[in-house]
């Protein structure tokens, strides 16, 4: 709640050039040669509830959109980790065994994108 209350104004006053930043981002990242990924970070969902909604779903819809304009992955498996509370320092920090949890499925989508983009031998 107390996010809500006193950061959520903050994040929306933000917002707009924060996403500009992250379109410039991908596409120096692009000009480079580089495969950038957006990829959802974990936060304790257990602890939050419905808190964040707004806020997840507004950012949520935007990234999904600059990775389908840009023609990049957007990854999301924070629910298919099934955290706990028990699993988070506090609502963005994993310690064990939520750690391992997000670990395992970033690691299997790593070796995907680097087989994708022909950065490691296929197997």
């Amino acid at each position: 709640r107390d996010w809500v209350k006193r950061r959520y104004p903050v994040f929306l006053k933000n917002y707009k050039h924060n996403l500009a930043e992250l379109r410039l981002l991908i596409e120096e990242c692009q000009q480079r040669g580089l495969h950038p990924v957006l990829l959802e970070a974990p936060r304790n969902t257990a602890a939050i509830k419905t808190a964040f909604n707004r806020a997840v779903r507004k950012y949520r819809g935007s990234c999904r959109g600059l990775a389908a304009h840009y023609g990049i992955p957007y990854i999301d498996f924070v629910s298919a980790c099934r955290f706990r509370d028990r699993d988070f320092y506090d609502v963005w920090h994993a310690v064990e065994p939520g750690r391992r949890k997000w670990q395992l499925r970033l690691s299997t989508h790593t070796v995907r994108l680097l087989r994708r983009y022909g950065m490691v031998p296929a197997t």
